[in-house]
Parts: structure tokens; sequence; C-alpha cells
């Protein structure tokens, strides 16, 4: 109904520790309260229940543990076999489900668990188009997910969360093996130290653009508008610094779950990412030359934004079967459209976080199609009219899939 493409993305929980059903939901912590946190299911006044049996031997004495994306914290006093009594050093009001860290856990547990097997069986039953895995450790964890993807003869698009210390330290071979990335701060501002967070943030959006893949930017984006309908100035910030960065895409989280402002909220953001994006310097195109990798298909794509910058063509057009040619040139960050024509639904919906990228449904049939179709699309979104000049970049329709190698200037009659 809303005549246009809208992907959707799957969430998978993880393997998240996370609280249980409280006796008062919310419940009020104090600050130098004693709680008790009990493995199991407990309704008891000043009892929190915890779906791990282990986690009384994962803490000791003096130990902190984080609730709610760490905004509640606690300290360890003492631990007998399934509960483990502890201190609050900052309270607040803790809600049932919340997240628990403790970042000296360091065991290897497999990012997809059978709770997230079932989930993404129900995912590709559905045709959703893009599924984030949370808490990646290494690159096997992508390939797991794959796999069980293809359990069911299918293949997906996959987003790692980068929010585990583990996978910051072998965040150049998540990146590789994964589809696009997301910096998903919340947990991860518990498991680093919070100074971190801005260096880790930028690195991680490095990466993901220097790879051509996209990447989100998420948790805490406009935290105060879950209560007030209006953000507050270091948030706006914080939103035109993430897009500066390298940011394809940003993600609200609890601002539009469970805030009072949901549609203001998608308002800000959008409103502030227009206007930031008129001053993305012209320059970027010239200064990310460097990243280009020693492939025909990366040449061409640079080659294409160059171009099109010093004929100023009115826009750059790459028919895709997918989407990698699309995501080649918008590494590059050209100031002007890049409309991606593809014959495939997946491919058209998953391009959509991918930066300053226009998705059309086309059939590309032969290399006259694309010449033709070019033209009529960029006239029909008003891109262009006659007599202004247009980039094509493309692989040949039948030949191998991902290649790139055609590069036309072609001037809309």
């Amino acid at each position: 109904s809303l005549r246009r493409p809208v992907a959707i993305l799957q969430d998978l929980p993880g393997p998240k520790l996370r609280v249980g059903k409280l006796a008062s939901d919310p419940m009020h912590l104090r600050r130098l309260d004693t709680i008790t946190l009990t493995t199991k299911p407990s309704k008891a006044k000043g009892k929190i229940p915890v779906a791990y049996p282990d986690l009384p031997k994962a803490v000791r004495k003096g130990d902190m543990v984080y609730l709610a994306d760490g905004s509640i914290r606690l300290e360890v006093l003492r631990t007998t076999r399934d509960e483990v009594e502890a201190r609050v050093l900052v309270g607040g009001d803790l809600v049932s489900g919340k997240g628990l860290n403790l970042p000296r856990l360091r065991t290897r547990v497999p990012a997809i668990t059978r709770e997230d097997r079932e989930h993404l069986h129900f995912g590709l039953e559905n045709n959703l188009d893009i599924v984030a895995v949370s808490f990646v450790q290494r690159a096997e964890d992508i390939r797991m997910a794959r796999r069980v993807a293809e359990e069911k003869g299918r293949e997906i698009f996959v987003v790692a969360k980068i929010e585990k210390k583990e996978a910051v330290e072998d965040l150049e071979e998540i990146v590789k093996e994964a589809d696009g990335v997301m910096v998903a701060r919340g947990d991860l501002g518990v498991e680093l130290s919070l100074e971190r967070i801005p260096i880790v943030q930028k690195r991680i959006i490095f990466e993901a653009n220097r790879s051509a893949k996209p990447v989100i930017t998420a948790t805490q984006m406009l935290e105060s508008m879950i209560s007030s309908p209006s953000p507050t100035r270091a948030e706006v910030t914080d939103i035109a610094n993430a897009i500066i960065d390298g940011s394809d895409a940003l993600m609200l989280s609890e601002e539009t779950a469970i805030g009072g402002y949901p549609v203001e909220a998608v308002r800000v953001l959008q409103k502030v990412a227009q206007e930031t994006e008129r001053y993305l310097p012209k320059e970027i195109t010239q200064q990310r030359r460097m990243w280009h990798e020693n492939s025909q298909e990366d040449a061409i794509a640079f080659a294409a934004c160059e171009t099109a910058l010093q004929i100023s063509a009115a826009a750059i057009v790459t028919p895709t079967r997918t989407g990698k040619t699309a995501r080649r040139v918008s590494k590059y960050r050209p100031p002007l459209p890049i409309v991606a024509l593809t014959s495939h639904a997946d491919v058209e919906k998953q391009l959509l976080l991918s930066w300053g990228v226009q998705t059309v449904r086309r059939e590309i049939e032969s290399t006259d199609t694309i010449f033709t179709e070019a033209e009529k699309t960029v006239q029909r979104l008003k891109l262009a009219r006659k007599g202004n000049t247009i980039v094509i970049v493309s692989g040949d329709p039948k030949g191998p899939m991902g290649r790139t190698d055609l590069l036309k200037i072609q001037r809309v009659r």
C-alpha cells in the first residue's frame, strides 16, 4: 500500500542473558539496596530471576553486574548454589526481559542458539529480507547462520551485530564474511569502557565502508524521545556525526518500540539526516580513492563516480543482479543519485540499506536493455531530462554474477 519497497530486518536474540519475570514490573532498585539474583523462577520481593543456571559460578565477590544496557549497576557481595547477592551501586527502574551483562564472562557461546534457529526458520518461511545476528564473536558465527538457512534451501543477507569485545578483536574477518554490520552500542558500551565507544564506532564504520558493506549505527540515537517530544542537542549531534563518519543507516530501538513519541522520533531522525547530508564534503569521493581494492569491479565503480563528477552527470545508474555494483558505487559517496535497476525483489529491498541508492524493479535481458531502461528510469524518477548526461555502470546481464565490466556515458534523449 506504500507503493515503494520496504525491507524487513529480523533481529535474532542470540545468547543474551536476560532478566526473567519480576514480581513487580517495573522493580525500583535504590542505590545501596541489597538484592538477590536467582537462577530459579521467583516472585519474592527483592529477587531478580535470571535464566542462567551457571550465574553463581560465573561471578565472584567484587564483580560488576550490569542491567538494562548498563543503566543499572550491581556489585557482587556473595554467591550460593542458586543465588547471587549484590549491592545496587547505580539504581533505576528494571523491567522484565531486560538484558544482563557480565563483562568478565568470556565463555565461548555459539551466536546461533536453538531458539535462533527456530526464529530464523520462521523468518525464511515469511520471506524476511535481512537477518541480524546478535552477539557475534567471530566470522564463523556468520557462516553458521548461513548454514542454518541452507538447511531450508535458502540464502540470507546477514548483518553482523558488533556488540562483543571478541567481535571488535576479529572485526576485519567478520566484515569480510557478513553482508553488512551494525554498531550495536548498547551491549558494546557494557563490554568495553564507555570512553572507547566513539573510536570503536568510527573503526567499525570505516571497515564496513572500505569493504562496500552497509553499516547501521544503533542504540540511544534519540533516547530522550522515549518520554519527550523533542531531542537533546547532544542526540542531534550524535546523529549527524554518525552520518559524517559514514553510516549507511541509523536505527531507533526503544524510541519506537515503547516510546511515547515514535512518529516524532522518526521525523527528527529524517530531518537531521537530510540536513547533514546536504553538507557532506564534495571531496569525499576523492578522499576515498585510496580505498579501492585491486579489482576490476572496484576500479570501474570508482571511475564511474569520478567521471560523473567531472561531467556533472545527473545520476549514476547501476543495473545489478546481486547488488554488489550499486554498493561499490555507494562506497565512494558520489554527491548525486545512484539508481539501481534489478529484477530481483530481495536485492531491491536489501539495497535500501546502502547510502544514496534508489532501487527500481526492472527486467534487464541484454546490454541494449540496460541503456534504454536506464534512460527511461531517470526520466520517470525526474532525476534527469532531455539533454542531461547519466553514467551507467554494470556487468554483462548474461555474464558471471557480481562482475562489473561496463562503463558508459549516455545523453538522455
